[in-house]
């Protein structure tokens, strides 16, 4: 990325009031990647093994899960109807070192 790329992120996340949205494959590096999250942000996230079941169970319904909700961190996850194989995370409350390792994180799955 570079030093342009990441003054326009820069400035996207500040006017997008701290949030980051994430499309990501529900597969073996999600459970990974879920867990670096966790261990990043010192919280255990809630329904995650929920996310698996629905995918292999349930292809067709829309989905929302709840995964952390702090006074200022909000981890939410929602798949949408039919697209059982991908579930969209969402980040509010962020600061501006953990968009960074965010976005990190999720360019290197």
């Amino acid at each position: 990325m570079n030093l342009k790329t990441k003054e326009l992120l820069l400035i996207i996340f500040e006017i997008s009031m701290r949030t980051a949205e994430y499309l990501v494959n529900i597969d073996h590096q999600l459970k990974s990647t879920l867990n670096q999250i966790a261990e990043h942000f010192e919280i255990q996230l809630e329904g995650k093994e929920r996310i698996f079941y629905d995918c292999e169970n349930d292809q067709l319904s829309q989905k929302n899960y709840d995964l952390y909700i702090g006074k200022k961190l909000q981890i939410l996850g929602f798949v949408e109807e039919y697209e059982p194989e991908s579930v969209f995370l969402r980040f509010s409350g962020l600061t501006r070192s953990d968009y960074y390792y965010l976005n990190g994180l999720f360019e290197s799955g």
